[in-house]
């Protein structure tokens, strides 16, 4: 089983490196720069959501487990039901995205300090 954390950056890395990937070679697979990679490990850059798309599909995993919202022991039908299980949330994903980048860097740090407070209190 692969171990999941909420943290996007941390499950990047991992499932990048659980693959035998480096930074260059998923950058390959998804036609981001390496760049643009090291920056998303580094919570110096936070993709869209199509970009989150597309590192999932390189990496042969759901969006939900790079995330950090399931993990691998999904079966192929609840992965394709993780979008109809979360509207709601897929709706709110499309209205940040409208937004200036600053705004939405601002609601992605808010987001991680979220996750950090949720982690401390484990």
């Amino acid at each position: 089983m692969i171990t999941t954390s909420n943290n996007f950056s941390d499950n990047l890395i991992h499932l990048r490196t659980l693959k035998g990937l480096s930074q260059k070679d998923l950058a390959k697979l998804t036609g981001i720069s390496p760049r643009m990679i090291f920056h998303y490990e580094k919570h110096v850059s936070h993709p869209s959501i199509e970009k989150v798309e597309i590192i999932a599909k390189a990496l042969n995993v759901s969006i939900g487990q790079l995330l950090g919202l399931e993990n691998n022991k999904s079966t192929n039908s609840e992965i394709d039901d993780f979008g109809k299980q979360n509207v709601k949330t897929i709706k709110q994903l499309k209205k940040i995205l409208k937004l200036n980048p600053i705004d939405r860097s601002t609601i992605y740090k808010m987001v991680d300090v979220l996750l950090q407070k949720e982690e401390y209190k484990k």
